[in-house]
């Protein structure tokens, strides 16, 4: 697989929000951004997001300054499936010219990007996400109820649990209780 569509669609993603208010991609570091562009999230503020960690140290002891900005799902609708995840996560939705790139948005969270593809990835996912609800059973209803599809539920000793999931377009998520 090749990110090359990603970070094209992202560089025309902030060649279209340079200077506009709502750029969820203020804060990307390989997108040169004029200082003063802070980005808004539904008229809020965007800045200091809570998934930018400050830098650490590798095994080595090199600075490591990665952040987790994006995380990019391929579909065949990226509006439709944006639109499921927005209502899914409580982000919103931020549709970029042509189409083929639309993000989700919430404060404190990375950017959700879907990518339109002509070919799905078939078979199992390589990469999901595992997201964390305080009330399991209750979140797994309600995004059960929203279109997502349960296919597995698991525990570990020490009462550890989280359901496995599939969202409109087959892709797998986890949906874990807080650790006990």
């Amino acid at each position: 697989m090749s990110c090359t569509p990603c970070f094209k669609n992202i560089k025309r993603t902030a060649q279209f929000f340079q200077g506009h208010t709502g750029s969820v991609f203020s804060r990307i570091g390989f997108v040169q951004f004029p200082q003063d562009i802070a980005g808004t999230i539904d008229g809020r503020p965007a800045r200091n997001h809570a998934w930018n960690v400050s830098s650490g140290t590798d095994v080595k002891g090199a600075p490591v300054t990665l952040t987790l900005e994006m995380i990019t799902l391929d579909c065949v609708d990226p509006r439709r499936l944006a639109q499921w995840w927005a209502e899914a996560v409580g982000g919103s939705v931020v549709n970029l010219p042509g189409g083929d790139f639309v993000l989700v948005a919430r404060e404190n969270w990375p950017a959700l990007g879907f990518q339109r593809v002509a070919d799905p990835t078939p078979g199992k996912n390589r990469v999901h996400l595992d997201l964390m609800a305080s009330d399991l059973d209750a979140e797994v209803e309600r995004l059960v109820g929203l279109g997502a599809t349960e296919t597995g539920r698991h525990s570990v000793d020490g009462g550890f649990r989280w359901v496995v999931l599939a969202d409109p377009d087959g892709n797998a998520f986890c949906v874990a209780a807080p650790r006990p």
